[in-house]
């Protein structure tokens, strides 16, 4: 993300298998998946066992504490709080 809070698409295409999420619900197993670009809309697209699950960020900016709006894959929208955001590590892959 840049440092206005968006997700910061120069850095998503230089290190594509860096951009993640991951969501987690008490009632659920963790899911992990990427962020992309498609549409002009940033997605976020889980594997859902080769279902490929997709849902829209409906936010352009994301803040910690904040809230993002996303829609599912039925178009449902659904509010969260954003609670972790972490630097994209973009330091070269350890070779052994």
């Amino acid at each position: 993300m840049n440092e206005s809070g968006e997700i910061d698409a120069v850095e998503i295409e230089r290190y594509p298998t860096r951009a993640t999420v991951r969501r987690f619900w008490s009632s659920e197993p963790d899911e992990y998946g990427k962020v992309v670009r498609a549409d002009g809309h940033w997605l976020l697209c889980y594997d859902r066992d080769a279902g490929e699950a997709i849902f829209r960020l409906r936010s352009e900016a994301l803040h910690l504490g904040g809230e993002v709006t996303v829609e599912g894959p039925d178009g449902v929208p659904s509010r969260f709080r954003v609670t972790s955001v972490k630097q994209l590590d973009t330091s070269p892959p350890r070779t052994r």
